[in-house]
């Protein structure tokens, strides 16, 4: 594959006859580029959505037969453990997707490997979510029963506030991978300082162009919503049809703000240069 054949490319991404493009369009173009990457890797997604899909599998499933409480109890437990152990295979998918994007070598096995490398800040990241979306829900669920002012005006802060932090969501796990390829100016990814800053760069960049992040996340939902309810497009398809979309978007996001340099786009060579002259 050529050097720009690359997914997030595309001139157009930037400028469109020295006239920048809104964010529509610019997801239009990052959208139909990550299913172009997706389709081209049909068989490596497939092999990695369906291992995520049967450690989820697993992990209800062992849950089920534990000798604790009730379903919900087992239910809740599964969940928990879910969002531990699962986020370090996840990253392992993004870290994959990312050697895909740099046109470097790949095969099944990087997915472990790069879950080996990021286990630490990916499991944190696990519980951090479990943290926000746990009080999140639970603020929701206390003032929406206070039937006044106050407890709506907390209880919409609460909602805005889960949703910002799910929109910074979309961009975590794509600059954690970049931050463990070393793409940003060699910075250590070992100290709580490193790992600050993926959520900084999240903030920002959901901060600086909000129209875009939220179609971004239309984009994840609405897909995973028919996936899951179909069950099987879920096991085959998901992980890798998010993993792919937000990383093709997330480093279009990053070149459009000077952060990740834009690839270099080879121009045609005319055949007058190799003609023969007379």
């Amino acid at each position: 594959m050529n050097r720009n054949s690359n997914p997030t490319s595309n001139s157009k991404n930037s400028e469109s006859g020295g006239r920048e493009l809104g964010a529509p369009a610019r997801l239009l173009i990052d959208f139909i580029d990550s299913i172009k990457l997706f389709w081209d890797r049909i068989g490596m997604w497939i092999a990695v959505s369906l291992t995520f899909a049967l450690l989820v599998t697993a992990i209800f499933s062992l849950a089920r037969i534990l000798p604790i409480g009730t379903i919900l109890v087992r239910n809740m437990t599964a969940f928990i453990i879910a969002s531990i152990v699962l986020p370090a295979p996840a990253a392992g998918a993004y870290g994959l997707v990312l050697r895909v994007c740099n046109h470097k070598e790949f095969e099944y096995v990087d997915l472990w490997r790069g879950a080996r490398k990021m286990l630490v800040p990916a499991m944190v990241m696990g519980l951090i979510y479990l943290l926000v979306f746990g009080i999140g829900i639970t603020n929701v669920w206390f003032y929406f029963r206070f039937r006044n002012m106050v407890g709506g005006i907390a209880m919409l802060v609460s909602v805005y506030g889960c949703l910002f932090v799910m929109l910074m969501s979309q961009f975590h796990f794509s600059l954690l991978a970049m931050a463990f390829a070393g793409q940003f100016d060699g910075q250590s990814t070992r100290t709580p300082r490193a790992f600050i800053s993926i959520w900084k760069r999240a903030f920002y960049l959901v901060l600086g162009d909000p129209i875009y992040s939220c179609g971004m996340l239309a984009l994840m939902v609405i897909p995973s919503v028919l996936m899951t309810t179909l069950v099987v497009p879920f096991m085959l398809l998901w992980l890798g049809y998010v993993a792919v979309l937000q990383m093709v978007c997330t480093r279009a996001q990053l070149m459009k703000y000077g952060v990740l340099p834009r690839p270099e786009v080879l121009e045609a060579v005319s055949d007058a240069d190799f003609r023969v002259k007379v």
